[in-house]
């Protein structure tokens, strides 16, 4: 970013049109990059009738679980 990171609104390069689209743009690849995998899943195991990835935790209650 440089110099440019520290203006905003007017006093920004296209109006700090580009620091907003790097901050917001931030979250939505951290939201969405795993829903195209979780589809997927779904396809392949609804759809197409794959078995479920293989899973040593599907038992163990979620408190049971190591951190």
């Amino acid at each position: 970013m440089g110099a440019d990171g520290m203006l905003w609104g007017s006093d920004a390069i296209d109006d700090g049109y580009w620091q907003t689209m790097v901050f917001m743009g931030q979250w939505m690849a951290r939201i969405g990059g795993g829903t195209e995998d979780v589809q997927r899943n779904i396809v392949g195991e609804r759809v197409l009738g794959l078995p479920r990835e293989p899973s040593n935790d599907r038992t163990t209650p979620f408190r049971e679980l190591p951190h």
